[in-house]
């Protein structure tokens, strides 16, 4: 018997190399939300470890794509945007077009009806389409020059870059601009193993700023413009992509929509979900656990239900009081 054509495509030899290539490439989402594909090369992902850490934040030209705060020419050293996390069935992460922009968002308005039909903000269902505001940075890492600039992939707004910029304006006797070029420095921090719920992370602490030598302007043509690789979603996407559907799935009349709501409401009676009134006053004002607000922030296991905006205000008090017990330092240069 003759033996089959075998169909010639891409040789094992091509995909085992790829795969040797790309063995550490974890943190890349099934939907990106940045898109290297047309770059000058794909950079290595930064990843903090647990132990001290030294890195060096480089600044980039925008290109006023998608940058939502600056315009073409201007300088920036991070990309800050808002984004979705498990969303869908591969649990993509994608840019929130609304608290982003300004613009619809389709998972927001699923989160407002939520609300709307008596779910409270602190509620599972509420909070998993809630969004969160992360930070894309250019970085070297002293002793990795081998991998050149790499890119810290979402990085946390409240956990790294609120605390750096505190670090810089509060700790020393001028603001540092550590992601200057010539006058920059590095900046020093600590890793530690933290949890919210489940989820394990890497939380930072002991932040300082230390000398780093001149960089010339020719580090400019090696950092990324991370708002131009910023993948801006339609509304149709958005949608489609929560539901689990194709976007032609979801191009339904406005009519059609609003008939299944109404329909939905006179067939089902709204529950009603929300907590008493003087009690949600307190929670905007207040701990709304009863613990001490500031004082007691990320001390209790209550915090890792806490709603964002709430605990990134209990942590702002927190720094304030800490603020005021620390003393300068000088920020030396030879």
């Amino acid at each position: 018997m003759a033996k089959a054509k075998r169909r010639r495509g891409r040789s094992i030899k091509e995909r085992i190399e790829h795969q040797v290539k790309t063995r550490d490439d974890d943190t890349r989402d099934f939907r990106p939300v940045l898109d290297f594909s047309n770059a000058k090369k794909k950079p290595a992902n930064f990843k903090p470890q647990k132990g001290k850490q030294r890195i060096s934040i480089l600044p980039y030209t925008v290109s006023g794509n998608n940058h939502p705060d600056l315009k073409e020419g201007d300088m920036d050293y991070k990309l800050q945007i808002y984004i979705h996390q498990g969303v869908g069935v591969n649990n993509d992460s994608i840019i929130c077009m609304n608290r982003t922009f300004g613009k619809p968002c389709y998972i927001c308005e699923e989160r407002k009806r939520l609300m709307d039909d008596g779910y409270e903000w602190d509620s599972d269902e509420v909070a998993a389409l809630g969004s969160s505001k992360r930070c894309w940075y250019n970085v070297e890492v002293p002793g990795q020059e081998d991998k050149g600039v790499q890119i810290w992939h979402k990085a946390s707004w409240k956990n790294f870059e609120k605390r750096l910029c505190s670090t810089a304006e509060e700790d020393y006797e001028e603001i540092i601009i550590f992601a200057d070029l010539e006058a920059g420095a590095y900046v020093d921090f600590k890793g530690v193993e933290n949890s919210f719920g489940k989820i394990k992370y890497i939380d930072f602490e002991n932040f300082s700023l230390k000398e780093r030598p001149e960089l010339s302007e020719d580090k400019l043509d090696e950092v990324y413009q991370l708002d131009d690789l910023l993948i801006i979603p339609t509304y149709e996407e958005v949608k489609a992509l929560f539901l689990g559907m194709d976007t032609e799935e979801t191009e339904k009349s406005d009519d059609e929509e609003e008939e299944t709501e109404e329909k939905e409401k006179e067939e089902k009676p709204k529950t009603s979900r929300r907590k008493p009134k003087k009690e949600a006053e307190e929670a905007d004002d207040d701990c709304p656990f009863h613990h001490t607000f500031g004082t007691d922030c990320n001390k209790t296991d209550d915090c890792d239900d806490c709603d964002e905006e709430i605990f990134t205000k209990c942590l702002d008090a927190q720094e304030n009081m800490e603020s005021d017990t620390k003393g300068k330092k000088k920020f030396k240069r030879k």
